[in-house]
């Protein structure tokens, strides 16, 4: 059996990139949004944010 490759898929499987965006209230849950603000990737512990997005947002009363 070869561990290493199931290992490998069950890691890309399990892998997932977490998208923080910015949408407007009227606009549905799944519909488009305006700015994508910041991501977090768990398994790599990464993450970014889009300051002057978030800024901007949180100005405009986000």
């Amino acid at each position: 059996m070869d561990k290493d490759r199931k290992e490998k898929t069950s890691y890309t499987f399990l892998g997932a990139v977490y998208r923080i965006v910015a949408i407007d209230v009227r606009s549905r849950r799944e519909g488009r949004d305006l700015r994508k603000v910041s991501f977090y990737d768990p398994i790599n512990n990464q993450t970014y944010l889009n300051v002057p997005a978030i800024l901007y947002f949180l100005e405009k009363g986000a």
